[in-house]
């Protein structure tokens, strides 16, 4: 669970029935977990549904809400501290699918919770506001995330292209810009020098 993140009623049992009927029809999961609300606009994070299934099928999700079992965390291994504290949910996710397991979503359950602090509108998108800090792990951990041969070649490509382009992003339209650039440059510098954990 993440600090700012907030269950339903009665969430537990209703994930922990969802697991099991899971692990009833394939042997072992990586896990289960919910949608995940932005608390300020009701906006469901990262999802796109494509059918009406219950419980899907998904490459990657959030770790607030999450379970799995204990099975699942000796062969996986545990979440990198490395890459405090960005993609860490995501690389687990990757790793468990290089291992045949595969992740799911029961989009029944929704908590609410809070990626930064809200959204700026840029022309036609939605950019997420992150704290500065949160630019070095975000630049630092992509980059690390490049190197590793089980994470999708998609996102690696779509990554360095949001990199780039929400550079732009941050230094035209954002406040504290030499903050935030400074994060940036701090992030990539400490990716070549090889430097992981926490700032």
């Amino acid at each position: 669970m993440d600090q700012d993140s907030e269950l339903p009623e009665n969430y537990v049992n209703t994930l922990y029935n969802s697991f099991k009927k899971l692990t009833v029809l394939h042997e072992l999961i990586a896990g289960v977990g919910p949608l995940s609300k932005n608390k300020n606009n009701d906006d469901i994070y990262l999802f796109n549904q494509n059918n009406n299934e219950e419980i899907i099928a998904v490459s990657e999700t959030l770790s607030s809400g999450f379970m799995t079992s204990a099975k699942v965390y000796k062969l996986v291994g545990k979440r990198d501290e490395n890459l405090f504290i960005d993609y860490v949910d995501w690389e687990w996710n990757w790793r468990a699918k290089s291992k045949n397991l595969t992740t799911f979503v029961d989009t029944n359950l929704i908590i609410n919770h809070m990626l930064g602090d809200g959204h700026k509108s840029i022309f036609i998108w939605k950019v997420g506001i992150p704290n500065p800090i949160r630019h070095y792990y975000q630049y630092r951990n992509s980059f690390i995330l490049l190197k590793y041969s089980y994470v999708p070649f998609i996102w690696k490509l779509k990554r360095i292209i949001v990199n780039i382009v929400k550079l732009l992003i941050y230094v035209l339209f954002f406040d504290q810009k030499i903050k935030r650039f400074k994060y940036i440059y701090l992030g990539i510098k400490d990716f070549f020098m090889n430097k992981k954990g926490k700032l």
